[in-house]
């Protein structure tokens, strides 16, 4: 009988060590899970931030685009009724100054937007006849000078939006 309760006792002992094994394996893999939790809400809590840090620096960016432009607008605006007065004379160009007009503004409108459909350019005079002239009327040349300068400073205002978009974004998310 003794050897049946010390048979017993072995296995008691040997049922409670694995028993004892399987209760730290178990606790190691829930603590393992646990750690995972924590890692993965970590990381989803990162992500909200960034969200909302782009989604902030996304609205600062356009606000400081807006704002230049309404003082371009200003700008612009005041330059055009300086146009409104100007003397109606005529400006005369060279033909190859005209060409060279034209081509510049063929080489600005190269590369229209995709969803646009753009007619061809007019063709550039031949600069190849001696003496030839081009009139321009004052006041519409001014206002085209002024029209390439506004959309000049717009795609400037623009970069420079993109480029302080980018460096607060980056200094923010470090």
């Amino acid at each position: 009988m003794i050897y049946l309760f010390g048979g017993v006792g072995v296995i008691v002992l040997l049922l409670t060590v694995a028993l004892g094994f399987e209760h730290e394996r178990v606790v190691y893999e829930t603590n393992r899970a646990v750690k995972a939790e924590l890692t993965l809400k970590a990381a989803q809590d990162r992500a909200t931030a960034l969200a909302l840090l782009w989604s902030a620096q996304v609205d600062k960016s356009e606000a400081e685009v807006n704002q230049a432009k309404d003082e371009a607008n200003v700008q612009i605006a005041a330059l055009q009724d300086r146009i409104k007065k100007l003397p109606s004379r005529i400006v005369v160009f060279s033909t190859p100054a005209a060409s060279v007009l034209d081509d510049a503004t063929a080489a600005a409108n190269a590369a229209p937007a995709p969803a646009v459909d753009n007619k061809p350019a007019p063709p550039v005079p031949d600069p190849a006849i001696a003496g030839a002239t081009t009139a321009y009327d004052e006041r519409e040349f001014a206002d085209y000078v002024t029209r390439a300068a506004q959309a000049y400073r717009d795609v400037r205002t623009k970069l420079g939006a993109c480029i302080s978009f980018y460096q607060n974004l980056q200094k923010e998310a470090q």
